[in-house]
């Protein structure tokens, strides 16, 4: 809400305050209601909840504080890399933020993003 543009239209109204008795007050009450803050984000389901094969996937990225190869996730899942390419299209679907970053690099990396 534009605080100005209210000033603006409540002077303007208060010219003639005798018919917009109620609008005026009405403005006014607005202007003094609290801003409401934005909303949380959503929590993050638990990792309780996913499979086990996407409960190890979950795990091996929340555990590194930087980016892995796909090649690297997919080595330590004993999978395929399109595989763990599966896997973490899984995981975003369910919420999880999963980024990558190519950094300048060939291939990028891939981490978990922590919410806050």
């Amino acid at each position: 809400m534009n605080t100005f543009k209210i000033k603006t239209i409540l002077t303007a109204l208060y010219q003639d305050m005798e018919s917009n008795r109620k609008m005026i007050n009405m403005l006014w009450q607005e202007l003094d209601k609290p801003v409401k803050p934005a909303a949380a984000a959503a929590e993050k389901k638990p990792a309780a909840n996913l499979s086990a094969t996407l409960r190890g996937t979950y795990d091996f990225l929340a555990s590194r504080s930087y980016g892995v190869n796909i090649r690297t996730l997919a080595t330590s899942q004993n999978c395929t890399v399109s595989t763990m390419r599966w896997r973490i299209k899984e995981l975003r679907k369910l919420g999880y933020n999963v980024e990558c970053k190519w950094q300048g690099k060939r291939n990028p990396k891939y981490f978990l993003r922590r919410a806050g």
